[in-house]
Formats: structure tokens, C-alpha cells, sequence
């Protein structure tokens, strides 16, 4: 999910969206959730989704989450005030989006609140795919 970067102001514009002005409640967070296409969670049993989360969860990770829609509560309360890299693993196409914080729950947040209106490829998968598409490490 790599995209050319075209200036320096561009770069600095992504920095800034990981701010507390940019953070959202957990209420706008819902809101948000809820106007997004809820795909079904892909089939575990099937060979190709297994042999993807098998490898997934061998990877050594403080947290794992298949699902984001379905886990969102879950991902916030692990989340809460803790520093780390964090992996948005696409369950479709096998894309990743790695990134770090030092508020993972600002982050998160963030990352959710600009699906659909900031266009860059994590928030363009993340509307096209849907949320239960994607597996979230931390």
C-alpha cells in the first residue's frame, strides 16, 4: 500500500492527522463505523483464509485482531494508552500498512475517522474492502 509522495508539504500533512485535534470520541467513532459497508467475516475454514491466518498468527504480536467492525471495542481497551508498530493486514489481497505511535488509541481513531475522507491507500482499501477484511496487530 505504498503511495508516491509529491511534495514535502504532503508529508506534513499526514503527520498532522495524528494529532489530539484530529482524535474522535468514542460515540463519532461508532457513527463512522456504522456508515461504512459491513462485509461478512471471511470464512476461516476455507484453505486460503486459513493458510493466510495461520501465518498471521504465528507472527509474535502483543495483539491480534481478525475483523476490526466486529472488534473495535476490544482493539481500543488493548490499545488504551500503550506506545507501539501496529500492522493493518488486508485478508483480500494480502496488503499491509505498518505504522507506529506513541497513542496507539489517538491512532487507531484517526486512522477510523479518515476512511472516506482523506485519500490515501489505507483509507481507500479500508472503504473498498471493508473493515472485517483486515487483520490488525499490534
Amino acid at each position: 500500500m505504498l503511495s508516491k509522495i509529491n511534495s514535502i508539504s504532503e508529508v506534513i500533512d499526514r503527520e498532522l492527522l495524528d494529532n489530539d485535534l484530529n482524535d474522535i470520541d468514542n460515540k463519532t467513532l461508532e457513527i463512522k463505523f456504522s456508515e461504512l459497508p459491513t462485509p461478512k467475516l471471511p470464512d476461516p475454514n476455507k484453505s486460503h483464509t486459513k493458510n493466510i491466518l495461520n501465518k498471521l498468527k504465528n507472527i509474535q504480536a502483543e495483539s491480534q485482531f481478525i475483523g476490526i467492525k466486529e472488534s473495535k471495542i476490544e482493539i481500543l481497551s488493548n490499545i488504551k494508552n500503550k506506545a507501539g508498530i501496529y500492522m493493518f493486514f488486508n485478508l483480500v489481497n494480502g496488503n499491509t500498512y505498518i505504522g507506529s505511535s506513541v497513542k496507539l488509541d489517538r491512532r487507531f481513531r484517526v486512522h477510523m475517522s479518515s476512511i472516506g475522507s482523506v485519500k490515501l491507500p489505507l483509507y481507500n482499501a479500508l472503504k473498498k474492502y471493508g473493515l472485517n477484511n483486515f487483520f490488525y496487530l499490534v
